[in-house]
């Protein structure tokens, strides 16, 4: 319980700090205010990663090769075989999605996001964050620190509860029957289960960038031909 507050604690002063930090980057560089929320979203992005490290490298005194293999993403928790477990991960995400388009059909309901809304005016270098970074940052929180933190709970209650955590941070995508935050769901459960068995991230950081980079390009794409 105690290293749980320590850690929310960390975890609210790095969000804090790195919020902070990238609006003062955002004024120096003298970007558009429309363009602030990028900057702010990319701070708290960050903060995803680095709080867990600041928590394992202050208070669990572990060294720097120590606690990236903690978190399962280190040397010793990579294994080439892992790479394809990711690409299932991303297939099954893939069916979900296709599993969604035709039930759109069958209702005639268009299954939309605002992620065009969300993504207006955002420089490229935010593309590139979303499609690459923010996968590995949200990977090392929810999947890297949250369920070892929750190992001890049973009939794996960790995996379930990061993997609704993992889902309503995308309630924002306001997605039809909410597509998106399900999707979020079995995705956080699955690669839940198969961090907690091979104690690596590589496996749902590869898919979570694959999904990603998806979506990204679809955002940049598609706009040239409508």
């Amino acid at each position: 319980m105690f290293s749980s507050l320590v850690f929310i604690s960390i975890f609210i002063a790095v969000l804090f700090i790195l919020t902070e930090a990238s609006s003062a980057i955002a004024n120096f560089v003298n970007a558009p205010s429309s363009q602030l929320l990028f900057f702010q979203t990319a701070g708290q992005g960050l903060s995803f990663f680095v709080a867990p490290i600041v928590y394992l490298f202050l208070y669990k005194k572990m060294r720097i090769a120590e606690l990236f293999n903690y978190l399962g993403f280190g040397v010793k928790s990579f294994k080439p075989m892992l790479i394809g477990i990711g690409l299932i991960i991303f297939a099954i995400v893939m069916m979900i999605s296709l599993v969604s388009t035709v039930i759109g059909s069958i209702t005639s309901k268009e299954i939309s996001t605002n992620t065009n809304e969300l993504f207006n005016n955002a420089p490229l270098w935010f593309f590139v964050f979303a499609a690459v970074l923010e996968p590995i940052f949200e990977e090392t929180l929810f999947r890297g620190i949250m369920i070892k933190s929750m190992s001890k709970l049973p009939l794996k209650l960790g995996i379930f509860v990061s993997a609704f955590l993992f889902a309503m941070g995308h309630l924002a995508y306001n997605s039809t029957f909410e597509i998106e935050v399900i999707a979020a769901f079995i995705f956080g459960v699955i690669a839940g289960y198969v961090f907690d068995q091979t104690d690596s991230l590589y496996p749902s950081i590869t898919a979570h960038i694959l999904v990603n980079t998806i979506g990204v390009a679809a955002l940049l794409i598609i706009p040239l031909f409508i």
